[in-house]
């Protein structure tokens, strides 16, 4: 596979690799974590657009339909009987008269004039039940056309994962899109303007077919806000919701992260693959779900210790072998962590190396950024011992005088990027 992207938020342009492990380095702030959301917002797109089936999509246009006439009811106009005299008297009939047009675009057009040339409703009341609408017209989009299905879903993660921030806000006429390549094959393309999805190809047999899923792991604390997290919402959830009670947004691959690390401890038993990796040796113990407190524990021995007061380095090798074990990730569900050196010990950096190399030889493919040298040697030094150096892929983001980024090839000579990563270690050795 390989990953294209051209002005996606500080990245100008990338074309990376996606053969077994793929390494991006650098310093803080130079788009790399931009890259691994890119990613896991494509994947993550098309693995949900393949669990929309028609029932789903059904209740979709149900709900969309229910929210239009309960805003009609609670209009406070004068003749709304007589205003709205050929609009279906109900949700069912709605959905009726839908189902049986021959042209259901023309037929929500028809509806969406008598709501514009209508009278005397307010201009956000009227917005709202043209939301609806428009929803509506989507569902019917994403029934006949996965690439319809494939657009909405882009749409909800670019929101979620970036908050306004996808396009490249340095340059105006900058033209922001990505592609997703399989064997020279372009499989997923598109594109964007003032941050909408305006443009969505896919080939068909690698759209369903090439990749089931995602998991991005951005930090291993999150496992022990598991219980907030998870009664957290993500953008897509916040649709149509007006409850008075607060609960917070959070980009979809933290809470996509937790609820699959809470299902594997709670749900797995079974050891497969993943017990080669044989983390526990490392960390002496593992995480585990605690049926009597409904809370992820780490186990060691016979002690069992809330996941808060377990160091971070053992969070995140546990994890791995976790994830592993109940084969959330694998040859077909691709594994992006950002930077996991920020929780561990020079020495664990290594063995963590060396796991993501292991976890590669099996097949899993993985996408990892970092900015620690023992991390990016240790990748070099074990890729070459097991053979995996032909599947093994080095970048790094350059910056130009617009101060955007542009991720560069460096698997064939990394002594720029040592020579980046070691510079401010050569500046505080000098000072004297």
């Amino acid at each position: 596979m390989e990953l294209e992207l051209h002005y996606v938020n500080k990245i100008k342009e990338a074309k990376i690799k996606l053969n077994g492990l793929t390494v991006i380095a650098g310093a803080n702030s130079s788009g790399k974590s931009t890259v691994g959301r890119t990613l896991y917002t494509v994947v993550k797109s098309i693995a949900n657009t393949k669990r929309v089936d028609n029932n789903m999509n059904r209740q979709f246009m149900q709900k969309h339909i229910e929210s239009f006439y309960s805003r009609l009811s609670g209009l406070k106009v004068v003749n709304k009987a007589e205003m709205f005299q050929d609009m279906p008297h109900s949700p069912l009939q709605f959905i009726s008269q839908l189902e049986s047009a021959k042209d259901k675009k023309n037929y929500l057009s028809e509806i969406r004039k008598q709501i514009s040339s209508a009278k005397g409703i307010v201009p956000r009341q009227k917005k709202l039940l043209e939301d609806d609408l428009n929803n509506l017209e989507i569902c019917i989009e994403n029934k006949d056309n996965p690439a319809a299905g494939l657009k909405t879903e882009l749409q909800y993660l670019i929101e979620s994962e970036f908050l306004n921030s996808f396009c490249s806000s340095t340059i105006e006429s900058a033209n922001t899109s990505v592609g997703l390549k399989f064997e020279g094959v372009q499989g997923i393309f598109f594109s964007t303007k003032d941050r909408v999805v305006n443009k969505v190809e896919s080939s068909e047999k690698e759209f369903f077919s090439f990749i089931d899923d995602a998991t991005y792991i951005e930090s291993p604390l999150y496992i022990h806000l598991a219980d907030a997290i998870i009664r957290a919402q993500t953008w897509r959830e916040t649709e149509g919701q007006h409850s008075v009670l607060y609960r917070p947004m959070i980009p979809s691959h933290i809470k996509d992260m937790v609820e699959k690390i809470v299902v594997a401890a709670r749900y797995s038993d079974n050891k497969g693959v993943g017990a080669s990796l044989n983390m526990n040796d490392i960390t002496g113990g593992q995480l585990t779900y605690d049926s009597s407190t409904y809370q992820l524990v780490y186990k060691e021995g016979d002690y069992s210790y809330k996941t808060i007061n377990v160091a971070s380095g053992v969070k995140s090798l546990s994890i791995v072998q976790l994830l592993e074990d109940a084969k959330i990730i694998g040859p077909n569900s691709i594994l992006i962590w950002d930077e996991p050196e920020n929780h561990l010990h020079p020495e664990w950096q290594i063995e963590f190396a060396k796991k993501m190399v292991d976890l590669a030889m099996n097949g899993v493919p993985i996408l990892v950024t970092t900015h620690s040298p023992y991390f990016l040697q240790a990748i070099r030094t074990y890729s070459i011992s097991g053979g995996m150096e032909d599947y093994v892929n080095f970048y790094t983001p350059v910056e130009d005088d617009n101060h955007l980024e542009t991720i560069v090839d460096v698997t064939d000579d990394l002594t720029s990027v040592f020579a980046t990563l070691a510079e401010p270690m050569n500046k505080i050795m000098d000072i004297n």
